[in-house]
């Protein structure tokens, strides 16, 4: 009889271990499936925060982007480029200040990364209408990087080919 007690005994004991233990593995699984709750409820945050904050660009009619005045220099026909996107994260970039190679802090809607071979640093590049800062090098060839706040977001517009106009700056 002891030797069939002690074996209840030992299974009741095995059991009672692996309930433990399926109990510890769920609550580890609950405690990471509540972390990235928090994670993507943060990350839906920014995406909202994003979504709600007005874009700063400067919108050109078509008759003023052929013409010259008095104050800006003509638009001159790039042709056209390839067209990608980057954030100031280190795989972007190699470092993650968001400083361009002109030492400004790059900012979406505003920065625009070039070969200064074929645009000049500081000129004013128009893509689709909207009009930016040549600030930031990294590309080579017809090729530009539009900067844009996440790697998410980068990933996210992907690469497409548009024509390209440019224009030296007064300032």
């Amino acid at each position: 009889m002891k030797k069939d007690e002690a074996r209840k005994w030992m299974r009741d004991l095995l059991l009672a271990a692996a309930a433990l233990i399926s109990a510890a593995l769920l609550l580890g699984t609950y405690v990471r499936l509540q972390a990235a709750e928090r994670m993507i409820g943060a990350q839906r945050s920014r995406i909202e925060e994003l979504e709600a904050r007005p874009l700063t660009v400067e919108l050109v009619c078509e008759a003023a982007e052929e013409s010259a005045t008095a104050d800006k220099p003509a638009w001159h026909d790039a042709g056209e480029f390839r067209i990608y996107h980057y954030c100031p994260c280190a795989y972007c970039c190699g470092k993650s200040d968001g400083i361009t190679a002109t030492g400004t802090l790059a900012a979406e809607g505003r920065t625009v990364a070039v070969d200064p071979d074929v645009i000049p640093l500081g000129s004013e590049v128009m893509i689709n209408g909207v009009i930016y800062i040549a600030e930031d090098t990294g590309v080579t060839g017809k090729s530009i990087d539009l900067f844009v706040d996440s790697h998410a977001q980068a990933v996210a517009m992907g690469t497409y080919t548009t024509d390209v106009k440019w224009r030296e700056s007064n300032g």
